[in-house]
């Protein structure tokens, strides 16, 4: 069962920006809202990519507002649609703080 506590997207995305990595929410399809941060790239594919993805979430709001995610269901990793394993599951210690630190260190990292 995973853990109930929402997180706020829009909060993350705005802390990412806030230390000077660039990060929106999007609507991914279905009111799907996935987190995308970093510089765009095109991949080997022709493929336009961001570094980092987090997600999923869903709209509360209308007209896609509010995003929220779950902290039990909520990953981090590369934007490839999950062609790796390399994503980080966030846990019950995790806060919007902790979790936009993590987008910002994966980024510098890329």
């Amino acid at each position: 069962m995973s853990e109930e506590r929402e997180l706020d997207m829009d909060r993350i995305a705005d802390l990412v920006s806030k230390a000077g990595v660039f990060a929106y929410v999007e609507q991914t399809g279905g009111g799907c809202a996935t987190i995308y941060a970093g510089t765009l790239f095109k991949d080997e594919h022709d493929e336009e990519r961001y570094p980092v993805a987090a997600g999923p979430g869903v709209f509360t709001g209308p007209n896609w507002t509010k995003p929220r995610g779950l902290v039990g269901d909520f990953y981090i990793g590369p934007d490839d649609d999950g062609e790796t394993t390399t994503v980080i599951r966030c846990t019950e210690h995790d806060t919007e703080e902790t979790i936009a630190a993590l987008i910002v260190s994966m980024v510098k990292s890329a």
